[in-house]
């Protein structure tokens, strides 16, 4: 996993805006600009990497008052399928261990994305609710 920069996020949002499964709930970056433009010292982007691939990214933004850390992670359609999804789980709270003082991490999937929902709960999250969008809630706490 590397930091965001221009060219990659560019390369996101080649991925998103082809991407008809995706994009429903991700939209949001499609326009590079407008989602690197949201970079802080609570929220972060990052590339996902396959030796020097870049296979997928991850959005994560801390809470510092609940000290949660919550998430998107996407992985690109040609890269679906392959395993990817637990060692950029597993990057994002390496990340957030080290880097923060974040207690949980929290993120939600579509009910039928069940390899998203598999790959969460292989990395140890728990699912905690159901919201208002049908998405399903899944929580890690970063012991430490």
């Amino acid at each position: 996993m590397k930091p965001e920069d221009k060219a990659s996020a560019a390369l996101i949002a080649g991925w998103v805006q082809g991407d008809p499964a995706g994009h429903r709930w991700i939209l949001e970056y499609a326009d590079p600009q407008s989602w690197t433009a949201l970079f802080s010292s609570t929220r972060w982007g990052f590339v996902a990497l396959d030796g020097q691939t870049p296979i997928g990214f991850a959005d994560v933004e801390l809470d510092q008052a609940t000290r949660t850390a919550y998430f998107t992670y996407y992985v690109a359609p040609n890269w679906r399928g392959q395993g990817y999804s637990r060692p950029l789980l597993d990057a994002i709270s390496g990340y957030l261990r080290e880097q923060t003082d974040a207690d949980k991490l929290q993120g939600s999937v579509e009910p039928q994305n069940v390899a998203s929902s598999r790959a969460l709960v292989a990395a140890g999250f728990n699912p905690i609710a159901t919201d208002i969008d049908g998405l399903t809630s899944y929580v890690l706490k970063l012991d430490r």
